[in-house]
């Protein structure tokens, strides 16, 4: 069975310092494999970002989200039926810092 998004893709704003966490469900037989990508490049986890897929379902956790964060997300999945692809924006808000001038992003 052709792999297929079942969650609906929306798009997320985060406040810097907060957790970015997206859970999506998908379908697919044999289980596809995933693939995510940010800005056109490899998504993978790190010091701050945990990538995982676990049975139907794959999850992007970043901790203390950075305005380096925001972008395109890619989710593509693949098996040998087919593909399926789906992109959303996520925007991380930068802090306010007051100043005499008024508020700094």
């Amino acid at each position: 069975m052709k792999p297929k998004i079942l969650t609906p893709l929306k798009d997320l704003v985060v406040k810097a310092g907060a957790i970015l966490h997206c859970v999506i469900d998908f379908a697919g037989e044999p289980p596809p494999n995933v693939f995510w990508t940010v800005n056109g490049k490899d998504l993978q986890t790190d010091k701050r970002t945990t990538v995982t897929a676990v049975g139907y379902h794959t999850i992007v956790n970043t901790v203390n989200a950075q305005r380096s964060d925001s972008g395109p997300y890619t989710l593509l999945l693949k098996n040998p039926s087919g593909t399926d692809e789906g992109t959303f924006n996520v925007t991380v808000l930068g802090k306010f810092v007051s100043c005499k001038f008024g508020l700094l992003y």
